[in-house]
């Protein structure tokens, strides 16, 4: 599963730093090169943005935020 979000971003031209001190791990992320999505399926896990962040809370990324950012969209609760 992890593999398959890697190669999405990849895709999508998202630079990924995968971090891991599993072997088996690290095997899996270099292999993210051997395959890819399809249009098809790039499109399905697309359709999985409900607009919503995880583990994220705007209000406090906005305590120290720069003024010149403070109205972006992505911050927005």
């Amino acid at each position: 599963m992890v593999q398959i979000v890697l190669r999405w971003l990849i895709q999508q031209r998202v630079a990924v730093i995968p971090k891991t001190w599993n072997f088996n791990h690290l095997k899996e992320n270099i292999e993210l090169f051997d395959f890819s999505l399809t249009g098809e399926k790039m499109a399905v896990i697309d359709s999985l943005d409900k607009g919503e962040f995880l583990n994220y809370k705007p209000h406090v990324a906005l305590k120290n935020l720069p003024e010149k950012y403070k109205g972006w969209k992505g911050y927005d609760d």
